[in-house]
């Protein structure tokens, strides 16, 4: 009889458990990783009785969310890899079957475009010009901008 008063106790509390909605995420950062292309997202868990994580992703303020992923319970870390230049801001929330709490947003990061490389200057054979060269590494850059000093 004691067995079954226990059982019937430890169901009441996960009964309880999973019918609250889970409480928020915090510390939700989003930093740009050192490959230029991904954006590392870390937070932490403030809830036991989540089923999953919803993140989405909005692009350069456009108000259009887009989902990024689902993380299964306990999770604390996501990364969101393949990404062009542009701002990049996301927002977290923890869900269960009862609902999901707060959405919880990140800073915005900023992905700038890949730097050319190669870069040669050349005086023309008549010494009235210079050619520039480059190869561009980026596929989303709107110009290039050329300074000189006298």
């Amino acid at each position: 009889m004691k067995s079954f008063a226990f059982l019937v106790t430890i169901l009441h509390i996960f009964s309880n458990l999973s019918a609250q909605v889970p409480s928020a995420p915090s510390n939700f950062v989003a930093t740009a990783s050192s490959g230029g292309d991904a954006i590392e997202l870390t937070w932490t868990d403030n809830s036991n009785n989540e089923l999953w994580f919803e993140i989405e992703r909005e692009v350069d303020d456009d108000d259009n969310w887009i989902d990024v992923v689902n993380k299964t319970e306990n999770a604390t870390e996501h990364t969101d890899s393949g990404l062009g230049a542009g701002s990049y801001e996301y927002r977290i929330r923890s869900a269960n079957a009862s609902g999901s709490s707060d959405w919880v947003y990140s800073s915005v990061v900023i992905l700038p475009c890949a730097p050319p490389s190669n870069f040669v200057a050349t005086a023309s054979s008549g010494g009235d010009a210079i050619f520039l060269s480059w190869t561009d590494n980026s596929n989303n850059e709107l110009w290039f901008e050329i300074e000189r000093e006298v």
